[in-house]
């Protein structure tokens, strides 16, 4: 019997905070949403596509990671600091071969970026925070 696929982001939130480069770019902050409070560069993960392979087998999951710096940074540039974050997760994903997590072996491989996007102005107009993305398609074998 095959297991129901776990979650995707999951998985590679768990493989990027390993790196402990990008879990230093990011000050240790990789989730699906922003934090509470943002005086710092962080990560958002979100899986933004899935398409099976054929039953509950195989999948193809397309993987965004979000870098984003509050530009009211002093200490780096928030940019900078932003790129920082999706290019430590480009180089992590793009490594990526055979990995296990839970239930799944999966692959990854980089199909854009980084690059910059749009800023978030949603806090407001003056306290806009800068993203610089990455997006990586797996392949995902479920046990």
């Amino acid at each position: 019997m095959t297991a129901a696929l776990p979650w995707i982001p999951g998985a590679v939130r768990s493989l990027l905070l390993a790196d402990e480069e990008f879990s230093a770019s990011c000050g240790g902050y990789c989730a699906a949403t922003a934090p509470v409070s943002i005086t710092g560069p962080f990560a958002q993960c979100r899986m933004v596509g899935n398409y099976s392979l054929g039953g509950n087998v195989a999948y193809r999951p397309l993987v965004q990671v979000d870098g984003w710096a509050p530009e009211s940074m002093t200490t780096a540039d928030p940019t900078l600091a932003a790129w920082n974050v999706a290019a430590h997760a480009a180089r992590v994903l793009a490594a990526a071969a055979n990995v296990r997590w839970q239930s799944i072996d999966y692959s990854a491989r980089v199909v854009d970026g980084p690059m910059e996007g749009a800023p978030d102005t949603s806090r407001g107009l003056a306290s806009p925070l800068l993203r610089v993305l990455v997006r990586a398609e797996l392949t995902v074998h479920n046990q």
